[in-house]
């Protein structure tokens, strides 16, 4: 029986596979999945999750490797990432990383005005951190900044927030009242009261029912006393200025 162009192709396929084989058992060649080439140190890549994430280190065999970055479902992080036999990755775009660090930096509270300990070891001050968010793919000269940066750095305004795998600390901001003799922390969208944490949008929720039920004051069982309607007030416009 005549073979076809199909046969034919099949047995030029079935014969370079056996090649590739005798190839790589000779250690000629080492074949690479074209959806699974060699991590790299230093680039960033997109994986079949959608994470993103920066090679520090990587074992030869691809089973785990080293870096930072965006964990799909889970958030950020800097460590060991263990490989699955399914995944598949392709280097990322500064694009992707910029977008990437914006997400990652709108989720864990560094957009908008925020204090941050200096990056100097040793100096205790703070720094605010204001302006548009910028991310700097190698370092350099950021606008408005003393000096260069080395590496990769992402900024708010001329502040750093993340230099060489590492965010800046947040200073977080209090306040102390006392009310009837109890104390009562102020803190940003949110009031520490006893032993208790109330949203800022809790407490406006509560004054709303209140005033609709015509009740002058709320008892909180933490701190077991009365909050007059004034006093919570006071409460949500201190913590709107932290």
């Amino acid at each position: 029986m005549k073979k076809t162009y199909t046969d034919h192709m099949k047995t030029l396929d079935a014969k370079m596979d056996r090649v590739i084989e005798l190839l790589e058992e000779k250690k000629v060649i080492e074949y690479q999945d074209p959806l699974r080439k060699k991590l790299m140190p230093g680039k960033w890549y997109i994986f079949k999750d959608k994470s993103i994430v920066k090679i520090i280190s990587a074992e030869d065999n691809q089973t785990f490797f080293v870096g930072y970055g965006a964990h799909q479902g889970v958030g950020w992080h800097n460590g060991t990432w263990q490989i699955k036999d399914d995944d598949y990755w392709q280097e990322a775009s500064n694009w992707n990383v910029h977008n990437m660090f914006m997400d990652q930096a709108a989720k864990m509270g560094y957009l908008g005005e925020i204090s941050i300990k200096s990056w100097i070891p040793g100096d205790n001050s703070t720094v605010k951190a204001v302006g548009s968010f910028e991310y700097y793919p190698k370092g350099g000269s950021i606008p408005g900044a003393p000096g260069t940066f080395s590496a990769e750095t992402v900024a708010i305004g001329s502040t750093a927030i993340f230099q060489e795998g590492q965010w800046a600390e947040i200073v977080k901001k209090e306040k102390i009242v006392y009310l009837k003799s109890k104390v009562v922390t102020i803190k940003p969208n949110e009031v520490l009261i006893g032993e208790e944490n109330h949203s800022i949008e809790h407490i406006e929720n509560l004054i709303d029912a209140c005033n609709t039920c015509n009740i002058k004051k709320v008892y909180f069982r933490s701190l077991g006393i009365d909050i007059d309607i004034p006093d919570l007030l006071v409460l949500i416009e201190e913590s709107q200025k932290l």
